[in-house]
């Protein structure tokens, strides 16, 4: 991606040189070269920021759910063949 940018301000950077005052090129390159580039750079660095924040929080969720939800819950209890409500043990259940 690093080479994709650098191609996209050398092209900005040739046409600014063609502009007709200094005054121009410099709004230009400004506007259309610097402006998108700095925009594509503070996005990839907030990501891993965000990623790092739902990451954690997410952990914590996981590690903060009641030790009374156990594995059985989920699984097909073998006499009623339905599954069991979140936190609630079936009888049939071993």
């Amino acid at each position: 991606m690093h080479l994709v940018i650098m191609a996209w301000l050398f092209v900005i950077g040739t046409m600014s040189l063609t502009m007709s005052s200094v005054l121009a090129g410099l709004a230009f390159f400004a506007g259309a070269g610097v402006a998108p580039v700095a925009l594509y750079a503070w996005l990839k660095l907030r990501r891993p920021a965000r990623a790092q924040c739902c990451s954690s929080a997410w952990t914590a969720a996981m590690t903060a759910m009641p030790a009374a939800i156990s594995s059985d819950c989920f699984a097909v209890s073998s006499g009623s063949g339905r599954r069991c409500r979140l936190g609630i043990r079936s009888a049939t259940a071993t």
